[in-house]
């Protein structure tokens, strides 16, 4: 593949990396069923809530091996809590993959 198809592929890949962050945490919001603006009690249970880190990584079309797993081609989202520190800088630092990190 070109450097420039490269590049488009992995733009694209991190353009829907961050649609389906924002689609999360929207989807957690409508989850809860509650609007922390006008439910003061639902406010403070979300101030109160432990945040959960989600990952949304790509890897190249091949897929290949790190961290611990195997990653198919394409978005795959994980929870961080399955990954040790030690894993999660392999992720992040790991130029062929794309890791977009959402808290909800």
């Amino acid at each position: 593949m070109s450097k420039a198809k490269e590049a488009a592929a992995q733009k694209a890949a991190e353009a829907e990396l961050e649609a389906r962050a924002d689609v999360a945490q929207k989807t957690e919001a409508a989850e809860s069923g509650a609007d922390p603006a006008k439910d003061v009690e639902t406010q403070e249970t979300a101030e109160t809530a432990e945040p959960r880190q989600i990952l949304f990584v790509t890897a190249p079309a091949k897929g290949f091996r790190r961290a611990g797993r195997f990653w198919p081609g394409g978005v795959t989202e994980v929870s961080a809590d399955e990954f040790t520190p030690e894993q999660l800088e392999q992720l992040r630092s790991e130029p062929r993959m794309t890791v977009i990190e959402a808290v909800t």
